[in-house]
């Protein structure tokens, strides 16, 4: 059984286990507990999820802007971000490898090319959309893409001009 210590013996070092300890198996108990999550709301970006209750969804949203705002420095606090992995790809007429990647420092989306038969890859561009599908017809590649706080949308992807159209 764990021994729940007071402040004074914290304070005095009397306890062996750290604060952050105490409050982990604080939120763990408050968690499993049988109507914990009846309690609670989820709002959610691609980077965060915040739980809050009933009536406070205002104030839930800002903080998510704010932790979205300070991604970086919350991701290197937490050291929980997500690997840059390529979010879609699209082999073109070519054989060449279209994909987009996310930025590593802000929102939005690395356009890459990868030539197969010389294994060279080359980054085309930067956009300040975030490409999550690419599929080609043959003659265009279509997107679909959203800015930061907007929902996705269609576009075309104009290599040439560099930019969704």
């Amino acid at each position: 059984m764990t021994r729940i210590y007071s402040k004074t013996e914290i304070r005095n070092g009397k306890s062996k286990a750290s604060v952050k300890e105490h409050a982990l198996h604080a939120l763990v108990f408050i968690l499993v507990s049988s109507n914990a999550f009846a309690l609670w709301e989820t709002l959610n970006t691609e980077h965060f999820t915040v739980f809050y209750k009933h009536g406070y969804e205002s104030q839930a949203q800002e903080f998510l802007k704010t932790l979205e705002y300070h991604r970086l420095k919350v991701e290197n606090l937490t050291h929980n971000n997500a690997s840059h992995v390529p979010r879609d790809f699209e082999i073109l007429k070519d054989s060449s490898i279209i994909y987009s990647k996310d930025k590593k420092d802000s929102f939005g989306s690395e356009i890459i090319k990868y030539d197969i038969n010389s294994k060279e890859k080359k980054k085309l561009f930067d956009s300040e959309y975030l490409v999550d599908r690419i599929v080609s017809d043959g003659d265009r590649i279509i997107v679909s893409a959203r800015k930061d706080w907007e929902n996705f949308n269609i576009y075309v992807l104009d290599l040439d001009k560099q930019q969704l159209t």
